[in-house]
C-alpha cells in the first residue's frame, strides 16, 4: 500500500531518497528486502512509479488506453469482458480483425501474482490449433517504470500508460486467428448489456 509519505517522495530528486531510511523505504516500495543491493537508481525508478500509480486505478488506465486505441482505428474496445475463458481487463480488435488483450497492473505484487495464473499456459499454446482462440497479441499495461522489460514474458508486450502512453516492448503475434463471429457477437452483447444496466440503474432516458 502506498502511503501519503510515499506520495510526498514522488520526485526523483527528493533528497530523502539518499538518507538511510529513504533507501530502506525504496526497497520496501519496490518489493525488495531492506538490505537488497539493487542499484539505487533502479530502486528509485521503480518506487517513484509505484508512488505515481497511487493516483491511477484500473478504470483511469482503461480510459487512457481507449483514447489511444480509438485513435489507432481499433473497432472494438471493451473493458472487463470474458472472451477466452478468463476475464480480460481490456480487449480491442483491429480493423483487420486481430484481438489485442491488455492486462492492467498498478502494483508490482499484482504483476508478479498474475504471472502465476494458469491462463498464461494457454497464451503460449500453438496458435495453429483450431480450438485455440486466444488473443493475437497480449500486453501488460502499467505506470511508467513499474515493470522492467526483462520481467515481461517473451510472449507479452509492455505499455507504459502513465504519465505518457509509450509502447516499451511490442508484443509478438501469438497466432494468426482473427476474431470469430461468436466472439464478435459476445462483445456486442456485452456492450449492449452494460448500456441497459447503466440506463436502468440511473433511471434516465438516453
Amino acid at each position: 500500500m502506498v502511503t501519503e509519505e510515499h506520495n510526498l517522495m514522488g520526485t526523483d530528486d527528493d533528497p530523502r531518497w539518499d538518507a538511510p531510511e529513504g533507501r530502506v523505504l525504496l526497497n520496501q516500495m519496490a518489493g525488495l528486502p531492506d538490505d537488497d543491493p539493487c542499484p539505487a537508481t533502479e530502486r528509485k525508478a521503480v518506487s517513484v512509479a509505484i508512488a505515481r500509480a497511487s493516483h491511477m486505478n484500473e478504470r483511469s488506465m482503461q480510459n487512457r488506453l481507449y483514447a489511444d486505441l480509438i485513435s489507432r482505428k481499433h473497432r472494438f474496445i471493451v473493458p472487463n469482458t470474458t472472451v477466452f475463458g478468463w476475464e480480460s481487463d481490456l480487449i480491442s480488435v483491429t480493423g483487420a480483425g486481430y484481438v489485442h488483450e491488455y492486462e492492467i497492473k498498478i502494483s508490482r505484487s499484482d504483476f508478479k501474482a498474475d504471472l502465476k495464473k494458469s491462463r498464461h499456459r494457454r497464451l503460449v499454446q500453438d496458435g495453429t490449433k483450431k480450438y485455440y482462440r486466444g488473443p493475437a497479441y497480449f500486453y501488460y499495461a502499467v505506470p511508467r517504470d513499474m515493470v522492467r522489460v526483462d520481467e515481461v514474458p517473451d510472449y507479452a508486450g509492455l505499455i507504459f500508460v502513465y504519465p505518457m502512453m509509450q509502447i516499451i516492448k511490442k508484443a509478438p503475434r501469438l497466432n494468426k486467428n482473427k476474431i470469430s463471429q461468436m466472439q464478435t457477437a459476445w462483445l456486442q452483447r456485452s456492450i449492449m448489456a452494460r448500456f441497459w444496466k447503466e440506463r436502468l440503474k440511473n433511471g434516465t432516458d438516453v
